[in-house]
């Protein structure tokens, strides 16, 4: 069963409308969909910016960081590669981390 979908209104900058109108000729979507596009992608590199700027912070695991935007252990560690991040990991992540997956 489909998700019904919310009407929300906000008020765009000219130049981004120009922008948007752009790139729905050369992807042939109608607006509503190209800009329900750019915010879901948006979002998804939201979660992954803010679980990194948790972990950073020590806040949050590199397991829970990885939870929060919605990847796998083993993807995060490659976002965290890629931008150049160590990975924090001790003893006591590790006991933590196996007793989640002993739950599992």
């Amino acid at each position: 069963m489909a998700t019904k979908a919310i009407t929300v209104s906000t008020r765009l900058f000219p130049e981004d409308v120009k922008e948007i109108e752009e790139f729905t000729k050369k992807e042939h979507l109608d607006k509503a969909t190209f800009i329900r596009k750019l915010i879901h992608k948006a979002l998804q590199e939201y979660k992954v910016d803010h679980a990194l700027d948790l972990y950073k912070e020590g806040k949050v695991s590199l397991w829970k960081a990885a939870e929060i935007a919605e990847r796998n252990l083993w993807e995060m560690i490659e976002i965290l590669s890629s931008k150049g991040m160590t990975i924090n990991y001790d003893l006591q992540e590790l006991e933590k981390d196996l007793k989640r997956i002993k739950k599992c």
